[in-house]
């Protein structure tokens, strides 16, 4: 039995698929994702061949049909954003090597239930019979150690041979739909006059110019400049680099005290507006020289502008003129612009030293680089890593095949008591912790984790991994060194290649400990880190 029985009858190829991606949930997430995102990408392209509402995009992609606004309007509005997780992990699984879990395919799963049941209620000439199915999560087989994941570039494989499957299968059905074939003929021959026609030499006058310096006129006077003004079209200055020393501004803009703020630079509609930017220059060099003030640089084309004021920042793109106060404002700073580099940071507001790191170089980086902005990206917590490493490692402790020795036993219960106290340390008063107030409840009852399922590992994690708890604090390499091991423990208990690279971690780490014998702490343990240095030690280790 499969939750997406209810495709059967009026889908049952999209049936075929969505039941291959819940077979594998499991046993083969990698493989399981890739399917989800073939049954969603089916399932988009039913609706734009079936639905007239839907507007073609400009691409056949899967990206493309999914973000075309009528396809967002069809929709319901919660479904939006399953759509694009079924997307990403899919992306994930064929073009990425990052291991996708068996949390992550189910995820992806329950998603797909959801979409696909929309389309069947709203779509299918049975809809009355579906009635209101609920995702059940014991109908997803277990894991079965037979089963071979695949990886990206078999998956990558696998893709190009079901995209020329469609793409055959599009070409059969074109055969029938012969009133499509006579409005692409009508097409060809629309475009054959164009390209006709393209030979034959356009001397007809556009105005080009007068287009341009009227929509550059209109763009100065929304911004307040009045254009009658004395000495702001074409103003004479001296010293520029030819035979004469002379030219024309073809605009200067003014402040109150009768000094430049701006120059504008107007080059031909077709050039590119960075043309003109040598050229401006010249013209604030000459009214530095001839009035004491630099101006702000302003080159366009009409459609493009670009603002540079080269004392401080390189040029960039900005959507119109400067009102005068605000080019006043920008004269101003470059002297009341103030050291940044050296500030002192608050420690009550930012105590980690990654975010020191962070703080100073960004400011280093609008200081010395004279960069305007920065993107900060915020990584994964170690706590939130550590929390889920622990949950994964719970969870295959738990599986039926895993041996039950005292040793592992007594693992699977420390670790059972140590997410457990870490979720009853979460302040529910806390407004972070406050939306997440029924899980953690919940999972605060101990016995909730002595046997926990897929989904229950799914709910902790997305509800209340990573968020703050009262745990006393601890050394950053501490919890790195927790991490270190918690991976070592996966990749031994998963047989992942990864378990080398995480035993050498561990004997580099045993290496550097060994020249530090004089400190207590590291001499009662001696014995063992010499044993962790050599190949016996690991040899059969379980």
């Amino acid at each position: 039995m499969s939750n997406f029985t209810f495709l059967q009858q009026d889908w049952p190829e999209l049936y075929e698929t969505a039941r291959e991606s819940e077979q594998n949930v499991n046993s083969a997430p990698r493989t399981s994702s890739f399917y989800a995102r073939r049954s969603l990408e089916r399932a988009v392209k039913w609706l734009y061949a079936n639905d007239s509402y839907l507007k073609q995009p400009y691409a056949d992609n899967l990206a493309a049909l999914i973000h075309e606004p009528s396809f967002r309007e069809n929709l319901e509005p919660c479904l939006f954003p399953k759509i694009l997780t079924i997307q990403k992990i899919g992306n994930l699984a064929v073009h990425s090597d990052k291991p996708i879990s068996s949390s992550d395919s189910l995820h992806t799963l329950k998603e797909l239930f959801h979409v696909l049941y929309w389309l069947a209620r709203s779509y299918s000439p049975t809809a009355a019979t579906i009635g209101k199915p609920l995702f059940d999560i014991t109908r997803i087989p277990q894991k079965d150690s037979a089963v071979a994941d695949r990886n990206a570039e078999q998956l990558a494989k696998l893709q190009a041979e079901q995209a020329d499957k469609d793409t055959r299968l599009a070409a059969k059905d074109a055969e029938l739909a012969r009133t499509i074939e006579e409005i692409a003929a009508l097409k060809a021959r629309i475009q054959e006059y164009k390209e006709r026609n393209s030979q034959t030499p356009d001397d007809h006058d556009y105005s080009e110019a007068e287009t341009r310096d009227y929509f550059i006129d209109l763009l100065l006077k929304e911004s307040g400049w009045g254009l009658k003004a004395p000495d702001v079209l074409e103003y004479p200055v001296t010293g520029m680099p030819n035979d004469k020393g002379e030219s024309f501004v073809d605009y200067v803009l003014w402040g109150d005290d009768g000094l430049p703020l701006a120059v504008v630079e107007a080059k031909r509609t077709r050039k590119d507006s960075r043309i003109g930017q040598q050229q401006a220059k010249l013209y604030a060099d000459c009214l530095e020289r001839m009035k004491g003030q630099r101006p702000i640089i302003f080159f366009t084309n009409g459609y493009e502008t670009w603002l540079w004021d080269d004392l401080n920042y390189p040029p960039r793109k900005v959507q119109g003129f400067y009102k005068k106060d605000e080019l006043q404002l920008l004269i101003n700073r470059r002297t009341s612009i103030r050291e940044i580099t050296g500030a002192t940071i608050n420690k009550a507001i930012v105590e980690r030293y990654y975010q020191h790191e962070a703080i100073r170089r960004t400011t280093e980086d609008f200081q010395r680089r004279k960069l305007r902005k920065a993107l900060l990206v915020s990584q994964e917590s170690l706590g939130k890593k550590i929390f889920k490493q622990r949950l994964n490692l719970l969870l295959l402790l738990q599986q039926p095949d895993i041996p039950a020795g005292d040793g592992l036993q007594r693992l699977r219960g420390s670790i059972e008591d140590v997410l457990h106290g870490e979720v009853t340390l979460m302040n529910p008063d806390n407004f972070i912790v406050r939306p997440h107030r029924r899980h953690l409840e919940k999972y605060s009852v101990r016995e909730q984790w002595n046997k926990l399922n897929a989904e229950d590992a799914l709910e902790v994690t997305l509800h209340l991994a990573g968020l703050p708890a009262e745990l006393p604090q601890e050394d950053e390499t501490t919890k790195r060194f927790d991490l270190l091991l918690l991976n070592l423990q996966l990749a031994l208990l998963e047989k992942s290649a990864s378990f080398a690279r995480y035993r050498d971690k561990v004997m580099e780490i045993s290496a550097r400990l060994e020249g530090k014998g004089t400190i207590p702490m590291v001499a009662q343990q001696m014995e063992l880190i010499l044993d962790l240095q050599t190949e016996s030690w690991w040899a059969g280790i379980t």
